[in-house]
């Protein structure tokens, strides 16, 4: 800085507000959501081929949080696999938030992770540190379409978390869900004795 210097308009980014942190959700959730979280760090470090990513995925480009958010979104959009992965315990975060302020289940949240590595299999190219969030939140809500029986309703999600991932727009959650539905061609992985076999790998 030089002597003098007028930086009345200087700009950096607003500090978070808050200290984030999500509290225990019970034993068995907070196991589902660790287990869930290790699964998807070693997606991020094992699975990479490089090819197409759907731009609703990226969050280079559509991030789900803004400046001054409590949930960091560097971890996820500055890294990548040759500067290193989002580590376990923020990983472990973002899991846990879903299960907290979207009530889901255990079964809810293998079921999303089911979701997502099925997406894998069919598009191997899409697993990247900036598209993971996006991923599992689209396998968070079809998960929970497919399993509640009331009605579920995008803007009543999207509320839940909107003071944490504060650029989430209902249009980008929809397009969220869509693209996730189209990467699987409208197939979600139905079968109970699947969703024992990941319940099985994640609670080991």
């Amino acid at each position: 800085m030089v002597a003098g210097e007028d930086l009345r308009d200087g700009w950096s980014a607003p500090l978070p507000k808050e200290i984030f942190a999500v509290h225990s959700q019970g034993e068995d959730k907070d196991a589902a959501a660790r287990g869930v979280a290790k699964a998807l760090s070693v997606l991020l470090e094992d699975y990479y081929r490089p090819g197409w990513v759907p731009a609703v995925f990226n969050e280079r480009r559509a991030p789900l949080c803004g400046a001054g958010g409590p949930m960091p979104t560097w971890p996820f959009a500055e890294q990548n696999h040759n500067l290193g992965f989002p580590s376990f315990g923020v990983l472990r975060d973002f899991v846990l938030l879903l299960v907290a302020r979207l009530h889901l289940s255990v079964g809810e949240t293998v079921l999303a992770y089911t979701i997502l590595e099925r997406a894998l299999l069919t598009e191997p190219t899409i697993m990247r540190c900036y598209s993971i969030r996006p991923m599992f939140l689209g396998a968070t809500v079809l998960a929970c379409k497919l399993t509640r029986d009331n009605r579920i309703s995008l803007e009543d999600l999207r509320v839940r978390l909107d003071d944490v991932f504060n650029t989430l727009e209902l249009s980008l959650l929809k397009n969220i869900e869509l693209q996730m539905l189209e990467v699987l061609h409208w197939r979600v992985p139905l079968c109970s004795t699947t969703y024992q076999t990941y319940a099985d790998e994640i609670f080991a």
